[in-house]
């Protein structure tokens, strides 16, 4: 049994309190994970997502938290509530969940931070920040970080060493991640971001907010990463493009992205995507539709589901028309190739780097 137990934060996730448990014993998180789980290499696995039975109650005998409070920390519960699915495939990729991409113990994705959080008199790293949907911190309404901003290293907590358990700190180039400058949220970004968190994590439901998003929180999730990938297309689609211009107002704005899955996606791109989604669902069902046959948005733009989805939306979308065959819906491009702006230089710097 270790000396220090500390209890878990409600929102904070396993990796963090294993983090904490481990500095405030004098230990580092490897060799702390090492002793309670023996040749496990426990670092290079992802068991914020998912831990096995057995270790689960090696963690609980070693720290006296029962095997309950272990699993409420990880993200299971809260991707089978909105999924609607039961026991989850540790083996495959989670929708929602951001994946952290191990190699050995370093990352090449995952985790997030706030970097005015992290000069908190008590630091610990939420659930939340490993959720696709959160992009922002909701306290400080500024977007969330994953990378140093001096050496580009993705941010590590788990690397820290015994004698300076500092996690402000970038564990390759000792940058203090704490003065990392930070962009402001959306408004509407939050707004839609804090209400999934509701429903996801606390099981509150408020009405009249986004009138598309009011049923069951498996219909409402389903709904949002529909749209989501919806506005995904507007880099190669006109049609949606538009619709884009008409909630943007910015007509000339193109929405851009590497080609890589939702949950792989940076913030910048996560971020702009909920300010789309919420200002749509904030919008009455008749106006939805409007814009979007307006727009010539068809059912097919629309990328096919298994899922159930709101009756809202299920309506909206049973009621644009259908692709005819032959006709041409996107124009060949006769602007002229300019370069990249360095801003999006850099995005796509982001997304290269998590596979070197």
């Amino acid at each position: 049994m270790i000396p220090v137990r500390p209890k878990p934060w409600e929102d904070e996730i396993l990796s963090s309190w294993l983090i904490r448990c481990s500095i405030m014993n004098g230990s580092d998180p490897t060799s702390f994970a090492d002793a309670i789980w023996p040749k496990s290499r426990m670092w290079t696995k992802d068991m914020d997502r998912f831990l096995p039975e057995d270790k689960v109650y090696a963690l609980s005998e070693a720290t006296s938290l029962s095997p309950g409070e272990i699993v409420g920390m990880t993200l299971a519960g809260v991707i089978e509530k909105v999924t609607h699915l039961s026991r989850m495939k540790p083996t495959i990729a989670w929708p929602w969940v951001i994946p952290t991409g191990s190699r050995s113990r370093k990352r090449v994705n995952g985790l997030h931070f706030c970097p005015k959080c992290l000069g908190l008199s008590t630091v610990y790293f939420k659930k939340q920040w490993r959720l696709s949907w959160n992009v922002a911190c909701p306290h400080h309404s500024i977007l969330l970080h994953i990378h140093c901003p001096a050496c580009h290293s993705v941010f590590s907590p788990q690397l820290v060493q015994y004698d300076d358990g500092d996690v402000s700190k970038c564990h390759m180039c000792g940058y203090d991640l704490k003065s990392t400058s930070s962009l402001p949220a959306n408004e509407m970004a939050l707004d839609l971001q804090e209400y999934l968190n509701a429903i996801a994590i606390n099981d509150q439901y408020a009405k009249d907010v986004f009138p598309l998003l009011e049923g069951k929180t498996h219909l409402v999730f389903a709904t949002v990463r529909l749209l989501m990938r919806f506005f995904r297309r507007a880099d190669r689609c006109q049609a949606v493009q538009r619709v884009v211009g008409r909630l943007d107002g910015q007509e000339e704005r193109r929405l851009k992205h590497a080609g890589n899955l939702l949950d792989m996606a940076g913030v910048d791109e996560r971020h702009y995507l909920l300010t789309l989604v919420g200002k749509l669902c904030k919008m009455q069902h008749n106006d939805v539709l409007f814009i979007l046959r307006e727009e010539g948005v068809t059912r097919q733009m629309f990328e096919r589901t298994k899922c159930e989805l709101e009756s809202t939306i299920d309506d909206i979308m049973g009621a644009l028309k259908d692709n005819v065959r032959g006709e041409v819906h996107r124009k060949l491009s006769t602007r002229s190739l300019e370069p990249k702006s360095k801003r999006e230089i850099e995005i796509k710097m982001d997304e290269l780097r998590r596979y070197l």
